[in-house]
């Protein structure tokens, strides 16, 4: 089953921007690809008129019209060096942040020249975890998405210098939440 029905507005995610017109559209039509539904293709309409056929796995929903609630930093800590037993040392940084009934928790993870991400929504005064999907963006363009697990938990292996920008997506309330995070060397 597709992914994107005709009508859908949709964004091509950061790394496949330079092939086509535009980095938003909205779904025309859809070719299925009844074994590998990753590559089902999208004939994509453009800003100006201008169509492209798109895998799946180049697009993410669109949902800069949906209702958004923008996080508050209610606790950042660095915590390190950490020394680590192999080799080197480990830096970590705590990051929490609430935006309505949600605790966004975020640990950034440093060793070395590489970067991690780790985080988690929770819904607060319920024991459920909020499903979510989790974009991380920079200069306004999605360059990476992960999914919740069943307990919130998310991860971005490997995020570069910077600011970003994380939006948290919501399906069930058709809810963003907008986290402004400065990822620098610590």
């Amino acid at each position: 089953m597709p992914h994107f029905k005709p009508g859908d507005a949709v964004l091509l995610l950061g790394k496949y921007i330079k092939l086509y017109p535009g980095i938003r559209g909205v779904v025309l039509d859809v070719k299925q690809d009844p074994s590998r539904p990753i590559f089902n293709e999208y004939t994509i309409e453009f800003a100006g008129g201008s169509k492209g056929s798109v895998l799946q796995f180049q697009l993410v929903e669109d949902a800069s019209l949906w209702p958004t609630v923008a996080a508050r930093v209610v606790t950042d800590s660095v915590r390190g060096p950490v020394v680590n037993n192999v080799r080197g040392t480990i830096h970590t940084r705590e990051i929490v942040m609430q935006a309505g009934q949600l605790d966004l928790h975020i640990e950034l993870i440093e060793a070395g020249q590489r970067r991690a991400l780790l985080g988690q929504v929770l819904e607060k005064n319920t024991n459920r975890f909020a499903d979510a999907e989790i974009r991380l963006i920079e200069n306004f363009i999605p360059i990476q998405v992960a999914t919740a697990n069943l307990l919130g938990e998310f991860e971005f292996p490997s995020v570069l210098e910077g600011s970003m920008t994380l939006e948290v997506l919501l399906r069930a309330s058709h809810t963003r939440i907008l986290a402004e995070i400065q990822i620098d060397k610590f």
